[in-house]
């Protein structure tokens, strides 16, 4: 009995420090943890946590819930909520992937779909196996547009199955991405428009110097404005793509 009683003790003694540390756990996500997250039951019918990151980006009282018979999260919308929804998040197909993987999984016909869609798929064990998924989503509201990685996966919670969803803003990178693009746009259209221009520009100056001894004096003082402003316009055209080329490091 007495070695009974020892072991049980163990066993209870282990169990405690288990339930302090997922209690110190809980706690760190909770309150400290960047990212989003939320964690539902394996068959989606109930939230079990959800982090204060997730309620601040948001902007809801979260109650997250699946009524039975379809799949629709039940939220209860903070009276100055922005009508940011978790369910209307916009999931693109062609980014799914497994987490180190490089292939995307190709388990949708149509390029995106609503992340309550997608979720299904994940509660009916079709998509998400052992391995975690992220994929890139992102949702517009009125003028606004935000950017989401998404890493989803199974994992046991208080003793239950569960799968987690981490949402990671990035919407500040993708605009830094944007304007990257955009700058990158518009370095190849000034290089092309100044190509454009020194052509017909090389013809213009090429006449004017051919009529200068052809015309009365009057018109060669013309003729001499017009060939100064071409090439001061051919020396624009020239800097243009002198500094297109050393942007390029083609110039040094």
């Amino acid at each position: 009995l007495l070695t009974q009683e020892k072991s049980e003790r163990t066993i209870f003694m282990k169990y405690w420090d288990i339930k302090e540390q997922l209690t110190k756990f809980k706690q760190l996500i909770n309150e400290h943890l960047s990212q989003s997250i939320v964690i539902f039951h394996k068959n989606i019918e109930r939230r079990l946590f959800s982090n204060l990151a997730f309620s601040k980006l948001f902007n809801q009282q979260f109650e997250a819930n699946f009524h039975p018979g379809h799949t629709s999260i039940t939220i209860d919308n903070h009276p100055n909520s922005i009508g940011l929804s978790l369910e209307n998040i916009k999931v693109e197909t062609k980014t799914i992937r497994e987490v180190g993987g490089r292939d995307s999984l190709t388990v949708f016909n149509s390029e995106s779909i609503l992340f309550k869609e997608f979720i299904k798929q994940v509660a009916k064990n079709e998509l998400l196996n052992e391995k975690p998924v992220v994929l890139s989503a992102s949702y517009n509201f009125k003028d606004k547009k935000k950017f989401f990685e998404v890493t989803i996966c199974r994992l046991k919670w208080d003793q239950e199955d569960a799968i987690a969803v981490i949402l990671n803003d990035v919407s500040s990178k993708e605009k830094i991405h944007q304007l990257k693009l955009a700058n990158e746009h518009k370095d190849k259209t000034i290089a092309t428009v100044s190509h454009e221009l020194r052509t017909p520009l090389g013809g213009i100056i090429g006449i004017l110097e051919a009529c200068e001894n052809k015309v009365s004096p009057e018109v060669g003082e013309y003729l001499d404005l017009c060939h100064s402003n071409a090439h001061l316009l051919m020396g624009l055209v020239n800097s243009l793509l002198d500094m297109q080329q050393i942007k390029q490091g083609k110039l040094l």
